[in-house]
């Protein structure tokens, strides 16, 4: 038995670089420029945070926010920004 032939559609105008369609309905960021971005998500845990906090909770809030300010430096340096920091 013979395989069935398939017929190739016809082209759709919009996709034609032939078509004046396609002038029509120009690309969106045909005059913009692309930046790619890398994003990152960091997680950190402050081991013993409950047994530090009631040791000292001063202390135990300074040293994390040293650490926080640590983090903000580092990731600003690299032209990043920090959307949340939340948690011990």
């Amino acid at each position: 038995m013979p395989s069935p032939r398939l017929s190739r559609p016809a082209p759709c105008p919009l996709y034609d670089p032939s078509s004046s369609a396609l002038q029509k309905w120009p690309s969106p960021v045909s005059n913009i420029e692309l930046k790619q971005r890398l994003a990152a998500i960091l997680a950190a845990h402050v081991a013993g945070y409950s047994r530090l906090m009631s040791v000292d909770e001063r202390a135990t809030v300074a040293a994390l926010d040293a650490a926080r300010k640590v983090f903000r430096a580092h990731v600003e340096s690299s032209q990043g920004r920090v959307i949340d920091m939340a948690g011990d």
